[in-house]
């Protein structure tokens, strides 16, 4: 039978034949997936912050960093609207979760404006504001956001003494890594210790074959179990109960594949330091001479 085919009229006048793969019915029907198509992307700048990370914030500035009492807290990020065109009072301050790509521009906008700001920011990148006049706020927490991105995060501020360049809060990081586990409760699964003789699909896996161990499970070796008689529940995935044999082999596979698990763990833990220049050392000689002359 032959394939029918529709004529598709594109923007240059020309008549493409196309197949024809859905009915009227199928179109009227699939209004969600029509609409779902003209939905904007979101992306790492769309990093919506959760409510109990950002009170954690806002908690942590007022009490450890300035008070907020009288202060307008701004948050001027939207989809299409301008940072720049917000109103910034006198009395603001700009606690929230810039478009990571254009941080930079940013910070050079506040910072020039004399703005007072709080600004969220991925903890790997946290150094390239290093040549800015604001602090650097590193406290590395794990941060789980609305659109379900999940970013190490750091903050870049003006809020901090003008002499402080970078501070290291474990204060902040305890405080939010409560915040996420509040915006992000994870349901905790029951975990299953199994004795020597059962293999799962799991233990053989990640113990086994990620070390690059081999291991082998010959028919009549064992039989195929979904849950013990005293266990209280199933394997996950289904198990092998093994013979004495099969199941001393595992475990030897298992103890060759844990050494060499943690000899590759020591080589990648001896990084190679690199030494400081001359010009490097002097300038560090000036940095210790100019400490003791405040000291004293």
């Amino acid at each position: 039978m032959k394939k029918k085919t529709a004529i598709q009229q594109n923007l240059f006048g020309e008549s493409t034949p196309m197949p024809v793969r859905r009915t009227r019915i199928d179109t009227f029907t699939d209004y969600e997936g029509f609409t779902e198509k003209f939905k904007p992307r979101k992306t790492t700048d769309d990093c919506y912050t959760p409510a109990p990370i950002y009170d954690a914030v806002l908690r942590f500035i007022n009490d450890e960093v300035q008070s907020l009492d009288g202060l307008r807290i701004v948050r001027p990020f939207w989809p299409g609207k301008s940072y720049k065109a917000v109103d910034y009072p006198a009395n603001c301050v700009v606690i929230d979760n810039p478009p990571f790509s254009i941080s930079a521009q940013i910070v050079d906008f506040y910072i020039a404006n004399g703005i007072r700001f709080w600004l969220f920011t991925p903890h790997l990148t946290l150094f390239n504001f290093s040549n800015r006049r604001c602090t650097l706020v590193c406290c590395n927490a794990d941060l789980t956001y609305e659109n379900g991105a999940e970013v190490k995060t750091d903050f870049i501020t003006n809020l901090y003494p003008a002499d402080i360049w970078v501070q290291v809060s474990g204060k902040l990081h305890d405080a939010l890594k409560a915040a996420n586990k509040l915006a992000r409760p994870v349901k905790k699964l029951r975990k299953w210790s199994f004795p020597p003789n059962v293999a799962t699909s799991a233990e053989l896996g990640n113990y086994i074959a990620a070390a690059g161990e081999d291991f082998t499970i010959r028919r009549g070796d064992g039989v195929r179990v979904r849950k013990l008689d005293l266990q209280d529940g199933t394997i996950f995935g289904t198990g092998i109960l093994l013979s004495n044999e099969r199941a001393e082999a595992k475990a030897e596979a298992r103890k060759k594949a844990e050494a060499r698990k943690k000899a590759e763990a020591r080589k990648k833990a001896e990084a190679t330091q690199v030494p400081l220049s001359e010009r490097e050392l002097k300038i560090i000689e000036g940095l210790s001479a100019r400490a003791e002359e405040e000291r004293a």
